[in-house]
């Protein structure tokens, strides 16, 4: 699959630049979501090549929102019908890379359900558990802790990372694989001994005062 996704990279690429020219704060979270996904994958023993695809699936895995009216995906509450417009862009983000070729299938298959729960209550098949694909997981843990530390659409203010690790933890048996949380705890600090050993003081990204109940389902 490495070898044959080397055919296909400058088309994804092109595809990254297209949701930072769509919306900036948008491509940047993608990025940042494909980085750390991989950081996770890697933890969690993920096989090598299929890290690649992780970080691929994360920084292309709101595709879909370009298939989004715009003010749908700037709209703090929405109705039912906005809801299912902005669910869709799951399946969208599936339907955008199995058109370019069916090569991406493992890409577009962990897009479509990086927003299953743990507990059957995701969308958009409702999969729960071991039904999930694991690389699937490891982007919706990436997703939800980036939006919540920076800020992203529907999290209207972004917290510490401790606020963020302690709202997916909290998660871990209901909405993600307590395995992977696991992994995602590690890689996190792992990061933070690192900043340690450079003297760069503890992980914070946006400082904004803390809560303690975050809901990581408003992640959308």
């Amino acid at each position: 699959m490495q070898e044959r996704l080397q055919s296909f990279v400058h088309v994804l690429r092109a595809f990254e630049r297209a949701e930072v020219e769509f919306d900036p704060i948008v491509g940047k979270h993608a990025k940042r979501v494909g980085e750390l996904a991989a950081e996770i994958a890697k933890v969690a023993g993920i096989p090598k090549d299929e890290v690649e695809l992780v970080k691929w699936a994360g920084g292309l895995h709101d595709i879909g929102k370009l298939g989004v009216p715009t003010p749908i995906l700037h709209k703090p509450d929405l109705d039912e019908d906005e809801w299912a417009k902005m669910r869709s862009h799951a399946t969208i983000g599936e339907a955008i890379l199995l058109d370019i070729s069916p090569e991406l299938a493992p890409i577009a298959h962990m897009i479509r359900s990086h927003h299953e729960r743990w507990d059957g209550s995701g969308y958009p098949d409702g999969r729960a558990g071991e039904e999930i694909p694991k690389c699937s997981q490891i982007v919706a843990i990436a997703d939800a802790f980036d939006a919540i530390t920076h800020s992203v659409l529907y999290v209207r203010e972004a917290r510490l990372v401790g606020d963020a690790r302690k709202a997916i933890g909290f998660q871990a048996g209901s909405g993600y694989d307590p395995q992977l949380v696991q992994a995602f705890e590690t890689v996190l600090e792992t990061q933070q001994r690192r900043r340690n050993i450079f003297g760069l003081g503890r992980l914070r990204f946006q400082s904004r005062p803390s809560v303690d109940d975050i809901e990581v389902s408003d992640v959308s």
